[in-house]
Order: C-alpha cells, then sequence, then structure tokens
C-alpha cells in the first residue's frame, strides 16, 4: 500500500469517526469483554489475548472503556446472561454433538 501514514491517518479517521489509536483500543477492549462473556479465562491471559502485554495497563485501559474492572464486567455479564437464560441443569446428550458412529468391516 503506497499511503503516507498522513493519508492513512486522516482516511481511517474519515472512516470510523475516531483516531487509528482510539480505533485499535477500541477493538482491542471489545475482543477482550467478548472474552470475559466466555469461558472462565484468567484476566491475565484476556489481557494478553486481546494484545496487551502488561495485565495492569489492561486493566486501566478496560475501566476507563467501561467504567469497571474485567472481573467486575464478567460478574456483571454472567448475571445479564443468567437473567435472560436461567441455567438448568443439562442433559448428557443435550448440547453435544452427535458421536460419529463407527462401521465395523
Amino acid at each position: 500500500m503506497a499511503t503516507s501514514e498522513r493519508t492513512l491517518h486522516r482516511r481511517l479517521t474519515a472512516l470510523v469517526d475516531e483516531s487509528p489509536k482510539a480505533f485499535i483500543t477500541r477493538i482491542r477492549l471489545e475482543t477482550a469483554c467478548v472474552l470475559l462473556e466466555g469461558r472462565a479465562t484468567s484476566i491475565k491471559r484476556v489481557a494478553l489475548r486481546s494484545g496487551y502485554e502488561d495485565e495492569s495497563s489492561f486493566r486501566r485501559a478496560f475501566f476507563q472503556f467501561e467504567g469497571m474492572s474485567p472481573s467486575s464486567y464478567r460478574n456483571w455479564a454472567k448475571q445479564r446472561l443468567d437473567a435472560v437464560a436461567p441455567s438448568r441443569p443439562m442433559p448428557a446428550h443435550e448440547g453435544m454433538p452427535d458421536r460419529p458412529v463407527l462401521r465395523q468391516s
């Protein structure tokens, strides 16, 4: 791509209405939110998987973005999910992919 840094900055800002740094930070923190809503992954691993090498920097950025700590967000998301779809015991076969049928020759 033969585009100057300034032109790329201008075009991205016009496209997403935020600076490239703010855009990248937002994408990283939205990724963190998805990871926190999923499986019980450690905060440190969520930080690493969303592009932060330093957990404290991640926690600081996350708090600025969401207004709560990553662990508080995880608890909030779990409560929200439980309110929408209350957990119930699931039979062993439900939610499991079908087992392949082994054919004997």
